[in-house]
């Protein structure tokens, strides 16, 4: 473990790292390391094996894992839906890749947490793309509050 974390510390640039199986997850952004709670994961490797890896590097828009301590560059998709407690408030992130795209958003606003761990965990069968395009759930989600937003206006009243 302590090799995987010294290769990562080496890695120049912006760099983000998950480790996932010790007794605590851990968040490595840049050389600083937090304790994270994972709400969700779910990594796929090629041919759409599901795999429970030790360790996820992301570096320069280059995914690494690594299995029983030998590194794996080949990640097929992957989402991390994880929370970082902070003194007063927790941050929130979302690590999603499918194909060669890669979702890495971190946000303070915890009803967003809720809806996309609801909507990951309820109601997987209802989304288009379960596993995918995570563009093109925050497409749907925003495509669903124009509807709202414009139905709640046609059906407002005018006061004057």
């Amino acid at each position: 473990m302590d090799d995987m974390i010294k290769s990562y510390a080496e890695l120049p640039g912006s760099k983000k790292a998950f480790l996932l199986q010790e007794n605590v997850p851990k968040l490595l952004l840049g050389n600083r390391m937090y304790g994270i709670d994972l709400a969700y994961t779910e990594v796929y490797r090629t041919g759409h094996v599901r795999i429970i890896p030790q360790f996820i590097q992301y570096s320069e828009d280059k995914i690494t894992y690594y299995l029983e301590n030998v590194s794996h560059p080949d990640i097929e998709s992957a989402m991390l839906l994880y929370s970082i407690p902070t003194a007063h408030k927790a941050m929130y992130g979302l690590f999603c890749k499918k194909g060669d795209k890669t979702y890495d958003v971190m946000f303070a606003d915890e009803a967003l947490f809720k809806a996309i761990l609801f909507i990951l965990n309820e109601h997987r069968e209802n989304i288009e793309n379960p596993g995918g395009d995570l563009g093109l759930l925050f497409e749907q989600m925003r495509k669903q509050n124009i509807e709202a937003l414009s139905d709640l206006y046609l059906s407002g009243e005018n006061i004057e």
